[in-house]
């Protein structure tokens, strides 16, 4: 099967595809790492698949750029649990 791409039909690259925005949810979830990066304490953020969690948290975390971020090693994310992250804090060295 072959997928056809924009390219194949001679269209330009689509314009959006970049495009970042200071949303509210962006804003509030920045407020919340601030929070939690002040009180060393851990957050969740929730949402539906495709709702920017990923790119806000780490639109978030650019704000410290000396913050050592510990993420898990499960390859798929709609798998994680907890236990998944507290191996990643367990692992983690200084």
């Amino acid at each position: 099967m072959k997928i056809l791409t924009r390219k194949h039909f001679d269209l330009p690259a689509d314009p959006w595809v970049r495009l970042e925005l200071d949303t509210t949810d962006t804003q509030r979830v920045a407020a919340m790492v601030e929070a939690a990066v002040r009180h060393q304490a851990m957050v969740r953020i929730l949402g539906a698949r495709g709702s920017g969690k990923t790119r806000a948290l780490r639109h978030a975390l650019q704000r410290y750029p000396d913050l050592r971020v510990v993420e898990p090693l499960r390859l798929t994310r709609d798998k994680l649990h907890m236990s998944d992250i507290e191996i990643a804090l367990v692992r983690r060295q200084p």
